[in-house]
Formats: structure tokens, sequence, C-alpha cells
């Protein structure tokens, strides 16, 4: 059984950007003001993610001496997010060559992503909330070391360089005109298609506060299903080809 396709939506408080500068104790808004999280550019010359007063990721550049505003940080022509202290870069994103890349600031998981035709070239945190994934044919995520590849046979692959070391078997696929695809579906499952036929899955279906969480080393994929008050007593993970439910509270 594999639950209906539901196509990818990026969340309805995302933005897309093509370019965008941060200047010196910037802040930008993401999503709702009620859900408080912003990406700022700190004087101490760290980029930082807040959420309700706590830092979810920063750039590890702090103790700059950022002087009359000389710190910042740019999403820059050449698909690179930097962060400068006047001319010097302190920290990218080691996307530079990808132009035309956009920036994705959302309050879906992962926050902060740069994407080029479909594919994921950077993010923040390689955990996405249900429905905020799709990789068509020939898009990967790169984690750095290892990269996921929606293959052009219709086999999702994670490659460690040349060697793979996760797939789902699926490959030997007439895929045509791009038509074979994975997606990370509203109901938290995890599934590869050709076109509308299914072809592997995690077996997640049902649990639409899941995460997908990629690892560049064991586990490669997980599902992981969080505690919900529709849901206190289970945690629901897929872990490289097993679907498995956990009973936190099996009293």
């Amino acid at each position: 059984m594999v639950a209906g396709w539901v196509s990818f939506a990026l969340s309805a408080y995302g933005t897309n950007y093509s370019s965008l500068t941060i200047p010196q104790g910037g802040t930008v808004q993401i999503g709702t003001a009620s859900e408080n999280l912003f990406l700022t550019m700190q004087s101490d010359g760290n980029l930082v993610l807040y959420q309700n007063g706590t830092a979810l990721w920063n750039t590890g550049t702090e103790g700059q001496n950022c002087g009359a505003s000389q710190c910042f940080a740019v999403f820059q022509s050449d698909g690179n997010f930097v962060v400068y202290n006047g001319s010097t870069p302190l920290w990218n994103s080691q996307t530079a060559g990808n132009s035309g890349a956009t920036l994705i600031l959302t309050d879906q998981l992962p926050h902060i992503e740069i994407v080029l035709n479909g594919s994921v070239l950077w993010a923040n945190a390689f955990t996405f909330s249900a429905g905020n994934l799709s990789l068509p044919e020939g898009a990967r995520v790169d984690l750095g070391p290892t990269a996921l590849v929606m293959s052009t046979d219709g086999n999702l692959v994670m490659y460690q360089g040349s060697t793979p070391v996760w797939y789902t078997s699926t490959g030997g696929q007439n895929c045509g005109a791009s038509q074979c695809f994975a997606v990370f579906q509203g109901d938290g499952n995890f599934v590869v298609y050709n076109g509308s036929t299914p072809l592997w899955s995690s077996v997640t279906w049902g649990n639409p506060w899941a995460q997908l969480v990629l690892s560049s080393t064991p586990p490669y994929v997980q599902v992981i299903g969080l505690e919900t008050p529709a849901h206190p007593a289970k945690e629901y993970i897929y872990l490289n080809g097993k679907a498995v439910a956990i009973e936190n509270n099996p009293q």
C-alpha cells in the first residue's frame, strides 16, 4: 500500500530570493510574526537563525571587530551565500558557480536552503518537514561528503564519492521525459515514482508531522515521526529499509 501522491509545495510562509543582503544589525523575518523565526546579522559578525530567542543555527563567525557596519551577509549572483567583514569573507555556503540558484527561507524544515533546478545545493540542516522535499529526475541533495541523487533510471541513490551506500533498488525504469522523481509527501511517506506509479516507499504514511533526516554517515536515510497530542506514545522510524514504531511510553 502506498498513499496517494502529494505534490511538493513550499510552505505558504516561504520566501524565494534571487539576491539578498542582510546588513549588520539587520534581521529577516521568516514566516509569520507569531512564529518568532528570524535570520539576524549580528554586530559581532555572526549570522544567526533564532526562534523564540533560541539560536537554531549560526555561521560560527562571532568575535569580529565589525566597526561601522562592516559585517554583512549576502546571497550573491553566483549562488554563494557569504558572510563578510568588509571585503574579507568569513563564511560561505560553498555554492559558488551556480548562477540562477535561489535562496529559500521558510518556516518549514530546513529553514534555509539554496536550490537550483530542483537540486538542494546547500541547507542549514538536512532535516525536511513532510511535504517539503521533491527531487525530480537528475536532481540531488548535496550533503558534502555524500549526495542523494534521483537517477534517470528510476533509482534513488545515496553516493559517497562515486560509491553507492544506500539505494531504493528501483533502477532499470523507462522514465521517459523526466517522469521519475522522489517526494517526501505531506502524509510523511517518502516515495519514488515513475509517473503516477509508486516504485518504492518508506511505508510511513499517516504521519504528517514526520521529518525526513538525511546524513552523510549511517544511518543515511531516516523518517522520524514526532510526538504530538494525536500520537503521544509512538515514534515512527524508517531506518534503511525497515519501518519501526518505537513505544516511548510503553506503560
